[in-house]
């Protein structure tokens, strides 16, 4: 935009023009130092863009990450909630899609630190837990369906439901560390 001082007098004489003229050459360096702080931003907002570690994933619609502990190549989330010091916050849709552009998780809930927490709804393929997390983990009461007709519906520990002697279930946790094998 430029701004031009004249006043009644002088609309119509050259001295218009060289004000006209110096008040647009007065403003280069204005919009210079503009365009200088919008790229600096820009490279601001990059670098906080870095995942915090190899187990965390930056979010594509805005500046935040959250903590994904079994990373694939090429896989992509969006979140719709808060942010705060650059993790996911409070209640929110988190959609995990994989390299080809499908949808491989979407949770609906609250999130603490960048990882489930709280109350939530898990969808996946051939599935949906429906229940409390706590860091990325089914931990609480809960209820997961399969789509074969499963169901684990009960307390749940640390991402792990039941107990090697019996029936069991893992939900953000392997086999490994449930001691289920």
């Amino acid at each position: 935009m430029w701004i031009t001082i004249q006043d009644a007098a002088s609309v119509v004489s050259n001295r218009s023009r060289a004000t006209t003229f110096r008040n647009r050459t007065m403003l280069m360096p204005v919009i210079a130092a503009a365009i200088s702080v919008m790229f600096l931003t820009q490279a601001s907002a990059d670098d906080l863009m870095k995942p915090f570690g190899p187990d965390w994933i930056v979010v594509e619609n805005q500046s935040c990450q959250v903590h994904n502990p079994y990373p694939e190549p090429g896989e992509t989330v969006t979140w719709s909630g808060g942010c705060v010091d650059g993790k996911a916050e409070g209640e929110g849709r988190l959609v995990w899609r994989t390299s080809d552009g499908s949808t491989d998780l979407t949770y609906e809930g609250g999130m603490k630190a960048g990882a489930f927490y709280g109350y939530g709804v898990l969808t996946w393929p051939s599935g949906r837990y429906e229940g409390e997390f706590r860091g990325r983990q089914a931990h609480g009461y809960g209820i997961a369906h399969y789509e074969s007709g499963v169901e684990y519906m009960g307390e749940w520990r640390n991402g792990c439901f039941g107990d090697r002697a019996s029936v069991w279930a893992t939900l953000g946790a392997t086999p490994e560390e449930c001691g289920f094998e």
